[in-house]
């Protein structure tokens, strides 16, 4: 399991979007590929370095909320991973990912986004702008 004590070196090399929350749901640890997500993207204000420290529903936009309250309560309540695929595309770039969260020590919880496709803006369908797809509760 994870805890911040024992964040994997391993995680700061995977190019995917890695963050661990303690069990009050306060960002604990980012990867550099979080950084690197915000920047490519215009937010300069959701580094990690001002991120950490924060709690997770103060950086999810208002209409994803409850989304996002049921997906975290329900990991750290039954310890069970939960994943969901989702929409969050560039002006450039439609982007499509898979995140999971996983239940860790302590009651902490790692998130993981992984980029699955990726297709320039020229030949794909007009993006939706970080939509999620119903949630799937289990593997």
């Amino acid at each position: 399991m994870t805890s911040i004590l024992n964040w994997k070196a391993e995680y700061d090399q995977d190019d995917s979007v890695i963050y661990l929350l303690d069990a009050d749901w306060t960002i604990a640890r980012c990867n550099p590929a979080w950084d690197r997500f915000a920047l490519a993207n215009h937010g300069e204000a959701a580094r990690s370095a001002r991120v950490v420290g924060t709690r997770i529903m103060d950086v999810v936009p208002p209409d994803l909320q409850d989304f996002y309250l049921a997906a975290y309560g329900n990991v750290q309540r039954f310890r069970r991973d939960w994943w969901h695929i989702f929409e969050c595309s560039s002006a450039s770039l439609t982007r499509i990912y898979q995140m999971r969260i996983l239940p860790c020590d302590a009651g902490s919880l790692l998130t993981i986004n992984t980029l699955i496709g990726e297709t320039p803006l020229e030949t794909a369908p007009p993006p939706r702008r970080c939509k999620t797809t119903p949630a799937v509760t289990e593997l």
